[in-house]
C-alpha cells in the first residue's frame, strides 16, 4: 500500500509518464513474445512437414 502513496505524491504530468511507460512496456513485452513463438512456429512447420513425407 506504501507504494501508491508513494505514487500520489507526483505531479500528474510524471504520473502520465509513468503510466504510459508501464503500457509502452507492457505492449512491446507481448509483441516480442507473440513474434518469438510465431517465429518458432513458422520454422518447425516446414520441418514437421519433411519429416512427415519422408516417413
Amino acid at each position: 500500500m506504501s507504494t501508491f502513496l508513494k505514487f500520489n505524491t507526483l505531479g500528474p504530468k510524471t504520473k502520465n509518464f509513468v503510466a504510459a511507460g508501464g503500457l509502452t512496456g507492457f505492449v512491446f513485452g507481448v509483441y516480442f513474445y507473440t513474434m518469438r513463438v510465431v517465429g518458432v512456429l513458422t520454422m518447425v512447420r516446414p520441418l514437421l512437414i519433411i519429416q512427415k513425407c519422408l516417413n
